[in-house]
């Protein structure tokens, strides 16, 4: 059986009727467009696995290297220097006196102005470990450690003074 197909009269007014127009029409097939697959639960997991690896990754090491920028300031040096060179803090710990990973969020609040006040390292040493806490000052080009005070882990409710504001270096 033959399918015609008509058509309307050309630009000369007659009516033709193609054969070969409807026969191609039908042989051609109809072309769906692509369907989004879902992708598996598997794949899904994998991926979420690898993206918070990653940015986990990332923020620690970022922010060792932040405490490395901090640890390598004047103010810094100079004040872990009191600290390891006081009798009363070396033999309270113990040596040696090592400075561990602090806050840097909350540290960073203490800037200010060409001062820190009450900048808080956790320590730790042979003996017992607590807190650090000193505050300093610019003073023209150099920074000046104002006072410093140890905190013991075991004994929160009393400070070692390690350096008072009255005393000058």
């Amino acid at each position: 059986m033959t399918n015609f197909l008509y058509l309307p009269p050309d630009s000369l007014g007659s009516t033709q009727l193609k054969q070969e127009s409807v026969v191609n029409i039908v042989k051609t097939k109809f072309v769906r467009p692509p369907v989004a697959r879902m992708v598996s639960l598997k794949t899904l997991t994998k991926a979420a696995t690898y993206i918070a690896v990653g940015g986990i990754t990332a923020a620690l090491i970022m922010k060792v290297k932040l405490e490395d920028k901090i640890r390598r300031q004047p103010y810094y040096k100079e004040s872990l220097k009191l600290l390891r060179s006081h009798q009363g803090a070396v033999q309270l710990l113990g040596q040696p006196i090592k400075d561990l990973s602090f806050d840097i969020g909350e540290e960073s609040k203490k800037f200010g102005g060409g001062k820190i006040d009450s900048f808080a390292v956790p320590v730790r040493g042979q003996k017992s470990r607590g807190k650090y806490y000193f505050w300093a000052e610019m003073e023209g080009e150099r920074w000046v450690i104002r006072r410093a005070e140890l905190e013991l882990e075991n004994e929160p409710d009393r400070r070692l003074l390690i350096k008072a504001e009255s005393q000058m270096e």
